[in-house]
């Protein structure tokens, strides 16, 4: 079996993970609309940013430098030792970060909720930030060791017993938010309880300064980088929050949970892209990148077409009313992220020179853009601007990168490949735009529609047959 084939079944395994996960997480949206007030659902989604905020510092990048040199020879020493330190970093960073917001946590209830009583529920988020740390780790272990089996069922407990625990503690026992995060926390715990024997088996605990000193350097730049991709990915939640309001924030989350669903097969696909690409020398690195990424191309391209079909004739069917805008924000959503993940191929060169401090600095460039436009924007047309803005950011995102990477590893991307999938997908995306039908025409319509992107692949196949031959081939 060559590697690329490799590398797409691990993908796909990753993918049917998240997205099994992530059905179940689409499964609590219903749960929170019913027994949540919009405030309090709109508390939530800014709870759930926190989290990731905490998380972010609260891992120092050492879920990159894990990636990086768990089997990489540079560092002198046996691979334990590195998944040692890397444990070692972030449990003290995770803990220390915890208790010093501990200390202010009724000011930080009282302006990230507008309401000093849901001081417990910001203590409850900071317990959940030291698991959700620890479960990033632990899910980074089981990836490069290639557990996929034990990695499936870690995920799907996880969100299996957070989905069930929600509806209890919501529907039975009305714990409202409160609810919602104690089963958030329960979930987490359970991952680390199924994984902790076997990561037990390959930490090493020991300070050495050397790892540690190795691992920091390449680690923190992405720490930079993490705050900048946050702010690009969640913080018009927060300016919705201050600019507009709570209620604001549940109908844009609930949205954004939706459209950003796509990210799952970036996220699948970039847990086995990176160290296949690391392992390869320049030459073929290159030439990897260039045949994964006109396959990829077409396959995200089908999915962003299916989920934005979707939106705008399937989705108000069940919507209620208060939650109608999310089939306007939805698409913005989806393809800011589909731009999003092809950087990773674009910019791949960044990585393999070790210049993450650059795109540190481009992705900062961005989310300097994303809050200034919504800022602008926000007070003006409202909580749909956000998601337009966030497109716009990847967009540059995504050019900004790649003229970098080009610099210090170039790559001749053929021009062909890409044109004819990206012809047909805007095509297709611009009919779900003409108001020709109405009604139950309007649903026919959409079945058409979505019918011919799931041909997508299919459709690229009859265009240039012999050209997707030798891609498969090679």
């Amino acid at each position: 079996m060559d590697k690329q084939t490799t590398l797409f079944q691990r993908t796909s395994i990753n993918f049917l993970v998240k997205a099994g996960a992530q059905l179940l997480n689409f499964a609590l949206i219903p749960i929170y609309i019913r027994y949540l007030s919009t405030g309090h659902y709109g508390a939530l989604n800014v709870g759930y940013v926190f989290i990731n905020f905490f998380v972010l510092f609260g891992m120092l990048g050492q879920n990159e430098s894990l990636t990086r040199f768990y089997r990489d020879g540079t560092l002198g020493t046996k691979h334990p030792g590195v998944l040692g330190a890397a444990a070692t970093m972030v449990g003290a960073a995770s803990l220390l970060l915890a208790a010093l917001l501990f200390f202010s946590a009724t000011n930080a209830a009282r302006l990230l909720f507008n309401d000093a009583g849901l001081l417990d529920f910001f203590r409850l988020i900071l317990l959940v930030g030291i698991i959700e740390a620890w479960n990033l780790l632990f899910v980074v272990l089981l990836q490069i060791e290639k557990k996929n089996r034990l990695y499936a069922w870690a995920l799907l407990l996880k969100h299996s017993l957070k989905l069930g625990l929600t509806w209890v503690f919501l529907a039975v026992f009305s714990l409202g938010i409160r609810g919602a995060i104690l089963a958030l926390l329960a979930g987490g715990s359970a991952l680390i309880l199924l994984i902790l024997p076997f990561a037990m088996r390959h930490i090493h605990f020991r300070f050495d300064t050397a790892i540690i000193k190795k691992m920091l350097h390449y680690g923190l730049p992405f720490v930079l980088t993490g705050l900048a991709m946050y702010l690009l990915f969640q913080i018009d939640q927060i300016m919705l929050k201050f600019l507009i309001g709570l209620e604001a924030v549940a109908v844009y989350g609930m949205s954004y949970k939706l459209g950003s669903a796509v990210q799952y097969v970036n996220t699948s696909f970039s847990l086995a892209w990176f160290p296949h690409i690391f392992a390869r020398d320049e030459a073929r690195a290159r030439s990897t990148i260039i045949r994964v990424s006109e396959l990829y191309l077409i396959i995200i391209s089908m999915i962003g077409l299916v989920l934005s079909i979707l939106t705008r004739f399937f989705l108000p069917l069940i919507l209620p009313v208060r939650y109608a805008a999310a089939t306007d924000i939805i698409p913005w959503v989806v393809w800011g992220y589909i731009i999003y993940g092809l950087t990773d191929f674009f910019s791949a060169g960044l990585l393999l020179r070790l210049k993450s401090g650059l795109f540190s600095l481009i992705a900062g460039i961005a989310a300097v853009l994303n809050i200034a436009l919504n800022y602008l924007l926000i007070p003006v047309y409202g909580m749909a601007s956000a998601a337009v803005v966030t497109f716009i950011s990847f967009v540059f995102l995504f050019g900004g990168a790649f003229i970098i990477s080009q610099k210090y590893f170039p790559i001749s991307f053929p021009l062909r490949p890409y044109v004819k999938p990206m012809l047909l997908t805007a095509g297709l995306l611009l009919l779900t735009y003409f108001p020709l039908f109405s009604g139950k025409s309007a649903l026919i319509y959409g079945g058409i529609l979505l019918l011919l992107s799931l041909a997508l692949p299919f459709l690229f196949k009859m265009i240039d047959l012999e050209r997707l031959r030798r891609l498969l081939k090679n």
